[in-house]
C-alpha cells in the first residue's frame, strides 16, 4: 500500500510536469527532482514491480520536455540511471536529444558505457538510427568548431572509429527500414558518418568483420535499403579517390561488401544463394 501511494503521488506530479512548459531556470530546478524520481524507477522497473513502468515512461516524456528548454541541466547520475535501465528499456528519443544538443554528460555516458558495443551485439532496431545520426552529427559539430579543449572529443572519435564500433554504426545507419524514410536521407546519414575520418585505415579493417562474426545471426533486414547503402559508399569513395592505388580505393568493395554479409548472414560468394551457418 505504501509504495502504492508513493507511485501514485509521483505519477500525478509527474503528469502534472509534463503538461506545462517551463522556464530556464525552472526546467533546471525540475531536472533534478525528476532524477530522484528516476532513481526510485530504476529500482522497480528491473523487479518489473506494477505501475512503476508507466511512472518510468511518464518521467521520460517530462523530462524530455525540459532538457528541450535546458539541456545543460542533465546530469551524468541521470544519464548513468538510464543506461542501467537500457536493457530493460532503451529510450532511443531522450539520448538523441542529449547527444544532439552536445550535452558533455550524455557523451561521457555513452562512452563510459561502451554504447556501441551494447548495440552492436542486439538485433538492429531503427530506434537506434536517430541516436547513432544525432551521435555522429554533434562530434561533427564539435570537431568543424575546434573545440580542441574538450579533452574527450578526440577519445570519441577514436572510440566512434574502433572496428567493430564503426561497423556498427555504419550497418545501423544503412538498415533503416521505416518506409516514411527519404533514402536520400539514408545516404546522407551515411557519408556523415564516413567523412568523420575517411582516411582513416579503420575503414578497411571493416572487411575483418565477417561471417564469423556472432553479430551476423541478429541480422534481418531489406536487401534493397543496404543494396542502396553500398551504392553511397561506393560513391562516396570513387569520387574522393584519384590515385587508384590509393588505400581508399580498396574500400569501394569490401566495405559495401561486408556490410550486405554482415547484415543478411550470407557469403555474397555463394552463388547457390543458400545463407552460410555461422
Amino acid at each position: 500500500m505504501f509504495h502504492t501511494t508513493i507511485n501514485f503521488s509521483l505519477d500525478f506530479a509527474v503528469k502534472w510536469i509534463r503538461a506545462h512548459m517551463f522556464s530556464f531556470q525552472e526546467a533546471t530546478a525540475i531536472t533534478a527532482v525528476l532524477e530522484d524520481i528516476l532513481a526510485a524507477c530504476a529500482i522497480h522497473v528491473h523487479d518489473e514491480v506494477p505501475g512503476w513502468n508507466e511512472l518510468y515512461y511518464d518521467r521520460i516524456l517530462a523530462y524530455e520536455r525540459l532538457i528541450l528548454v535546458s539541456p545543460t541541466a542533465c546530469s551524468f547520475r541521470d544519464l548513468q540511471l538510464k543506461l542501467n535501465i537500457m536493457a530493460v528499456s532503451w529510450s532511443r528519443r531522450e539520448a538523441a536529444n542529449l547527444t544532439l544538443h552536445r550535452v558533455p554528460a550524455a557523451y561521457d555516458v555513452f562512452l563510459q558505457n561502451q554504447c556501441l558495443q551494447y548495440f552492436g551485439v542486439r538485433a538492429l532496431h531503427v530506434g537506434w538510427v536517430r541516436v547513432i545520426c544525432a551521435y555522429c552529427t554533434g562530434i561533427s559539430a564539435m570537431m568543424l568548431q575546434g573545440l580542441d579543449g574538450i579533452t574527450t572529443l578526440q577519445q570519441q572519435v577514436d572510440y566512434l572509429h574502433q572496428p567493430q564500433n564503426l561497423f556498427a554504426a555504419c550497418c545501423i545507419l544503412a538498415t533503416q527500414q521505416d518506409e516514411s524514410i527519404d533514402r536520400t536521407v539514408v545516404g546522407n546519414d551515411i557519408k556523415a558518418l564516413v567523412r568523420l575520418r575517411p582516411r582513416d585505415a579503420v575503414w578497411d579493417e571493416c572487411r575483418n568483420l565477417c561471417l564469423v562474426s556472432e553479430l551476423a545471426r541478429h541480422r534481418q533486414v531489406k536487401m534493397d535499403a543496404v543494396k542502396y547503402a553500398i551504392r553511397v559508399l561506393d560513391i562516396f569513395f570513387d569520387a574522393e579517390v584519384h590515385d587508384p592505388v590509393s588505400p581508399l580505393a580498396s574500400l569501394r568493395r569490401s566495405v559495401g561488401r561486408k556490410v550486405l554479409e554482415w547484415c543478411t548472414g550470407r557469403s555474397l560468394d555463394d552463388k547457390s544463394g543458400q545463407g552460410q551457418q555461422v
